[in-house]
This record gives structure tokens, sequence and C-alpha cells, in this order.
């Protein structure tokens, strides 16, 4: 597998538990939207899926309009880029995908 390095020369955090159908139902109910997920009141505590990319970002403004008292200065809640989610992922070490420790 051929890899190359990409320095990230800023710190960042990443959400450590995912948004749940109950969470995005909160988003939905509040812009009249449809939650994409049929029967979702099943599977409250389970990830929400089929949600698009636009539909993200539309969340994560949503948030930030939430929450835009208590974000520290110049801090916003987004979408990790592809960069940032492999450093996550692979952690400090570099584990290859599939590795286990």
């Amino acid at each position: 597998m051929k890899t190359h390095n990409v320095d990230i020369p800023y710190d960042y955090w990443m959400g450590r538990y995912p948004i749940t159908n109950e969470l995005y139902n909160t988003y939905i109910k509040s812009e009249g939207g449809k939650h994409p997920v049929n029967g979702w009141e099943k599977k409250k505590d389970h990830p929400v899926v089929n949600v698009s990319w636009k539909d993200s970002m539309a969340y994560c403004q949503w948030l930030n309009n939430l929450f835009e008292n208590e974000l520290p200065a110049g801090r916003i809640l987004r979408l990790p880029t592809e960069s940032e989610w492999e450093k996550a992922v692979r952690g400090t070490d570099g584990r290859v995908s599939g590795e286990i420790l």
C-alpha cells in the first residue's frame, strides 16, 4: 500500500459518538423536514443514515446556531476533512486500515 504524509498544522476535535436518529429528529422537526429513516422511532439510539452531504452540512450549521453562545471564540462544528478523519482513525502511530493492536 502506497502512503503519503499530510501535515495537519492545527488542533481539532472529533465527535466521540454518532448522531442518533433521535438527535437528528430534533433538527428535522425544527426545520419541518422528513426524517430519512422510515420507522426510526424503533431505532432512536441508532446512528442516523441516509443523510446527504448537503443535509449533514445544514445540520452542522443548525448546531452552530444552537450553541453559538457556548462555543469558544472562533470554533465551529463541522464535518471533518478526509485528512482529519484519516488521522483520527489511524492515530498518531499511523496504524494501517484493519490493523488490530
